[in-house]
């Protein structure tokens, strides 16, 4: 789907994702008089800011990617559910068979191939053709699509673009400036945390409106991890590894009193365990599948040690 990526669309989106802040977020756009900047061209992932002349750009040809994923999360997620309520045992699950899932599967292994791709032709300095949507699979962000998991995946899509959005705009009011080493790094993991509260340490806010945006902030973070599984962790002399950027926002948005099996932000854990574990598995990482954990956080945390050792 195309849309028209204006200045207005960017502003709509970060209020629709965060409406209780319409007032500071239009005070803080006019303060700082931010201009957003679209890149069409690139097909990696691509969102900045420069603080210099109060800009953010976004790379626009990935975020149909961003919506396959939260597509093919839903029904993957909901159908293990379902496995795991029938056999509360069940450790291995194949869902390649599933003709239900098919969809799913398929806008997965599509963003997945597309985003791994794209990144490995940046980093060669090469050129490639994207590769295009399979055949038979729901159209990201349709309008037309009327099913509540067409729906839902727009709407964490969204919340995962809102949150990159604030990322970038919390650059920009925290001043930072670009620089490399230590100084950056703890830069990035300040946005990281600006943005995530921004959204959602909200007095009043609904449980289930910071649920969602919760699911839609490690969406955001989550995207971002699987190319250290793919492709390895590297070391960078601006940005934190993804995967501890992941553990480190969400663990210091959750509630610690709140962990238990039927708490509401362990079944966010629950959410991240499953996407990673769905790559770790594709990409064939060995697993100690004879480990049992008291809580999803604790599996969670497994994965990214894993992921970190790659």
């Amino acid at each position: 789907m195309s849309w028209n990526y204006s200045q207005n669309f960017f502003v709509d989106l970060m209020k629709r994702v965060a409406p209780e802040r319409i007032a500071q977020l239009d005070e803080l756009l006019s303060l700082y008089k931010v201009v957003f900047e679209t890149d069409q061209e690139s097909n990696t992932i691509k969102f900045s800011a420069t603080p210099s002349e109060n800009k953010i750009t976004v790379g626009v040809r990935g975020v149909d990617r961003l919506w396959a994923y939260a597509f093919a999360y839903l029904g993957i997620y909901e159908r293990l559910a379902e496995r795991r309520n029938a056999d509360p045992k069940i450790r291995v699950i194949d869902f390649t068979t599933d003709t239900d899932l098919k969809p799913a599967i398929d806008l997965l292994t599509w963003a997945t191939a597309e985003d791994i791709q794209a990144a490995y032709a940046h980093f060669m300095k090469d050129t490639r053709q994207p590769l295009e949507l399979p055949s038979g699979v729901p159209m990201p962000f349709d309008p037309g699509g009327t099913t509540n998991q067409h729906k839902m995946a727009s709407d964490l899509a969204l919340m995962a673009l809102g949150f990159i959005l604030f990322h970038e705009l919390a650059h920009l009011v925290l001043k930072h400036e670009p620089t490399e080493g230590l100084p950056s790094i703890l830069d990035e993991k300040e946005a990281d945390f600006w943005a995530a509260s921004w959204m959602v340490d909200i007095d009043g806010i609904d449980g289930l409106v910071r649920k969602k945006r919760l699911l839609g902030v490690s969406l955001g973070l989550t995207w971002l991890t699987l190319f250290e599984i793919y492709l390895g962790p590297k070391q960078s002399l601006t940005h934190p590894a993804s995967y501890d950027r992941l553990f480190q926002v969400l663990d210091r948005l959750m509630d610690s009193r709140d962990q238990s099996t039927e708490g509401e932000d362990n079944w966010v854990w629950s959410w991240v365990q499953v996407q990673l574990l769905l790559h770790l598995r594709n990409r064939g990482v060995p697993l100690d599948e004879s480990m049992t954990f008291d809580t999803f956080k604790d599996c969670v945390n497994y994965y990214l040690d894993v992921i970190s050792r790659l």
